[in-house]
């Protein structure tokens, strides 16, 4: 059991199944981080989705109400850094 040109060859049945092992063994590993990297990226594209909706309503809030723009300014800035 090789790959490409490999002049490597099970002799025994002992050798099949363990070379059948480890290869399924491997892909369900690669298929588990796979996985994982997939998750926790769709997880990281959720958080700066919301981190981005929470300040479109920090700005609209601060719009509405008028608040003078150095302040808003500021305030924006000071929750900028406190989130990340």
């Amino acid at each position: 059991m090789g790959f490409g040109l490999s002049e490597i060859v099970a002799a025994t049945e002992l050798e099949v199944l363990f070379g059948l092992t480890a290869s399924i063994a491997g892909l369900a590993i690669f298929s588990f981080f796979l996985g994982t990297i997939t998750s926790n990226s769709a997880l990281l594209g959720k958080a700066q989705e919301e981190h981005r909706e929470q300040f479109r309503k920090l700005r609209r809030y601060l719009t509405y109400f008028q608040v003078d723009a150095d302040l808003s300014e500021r305030v924006t800035h000071f929750l900028e850094r406190a989130y990340v």
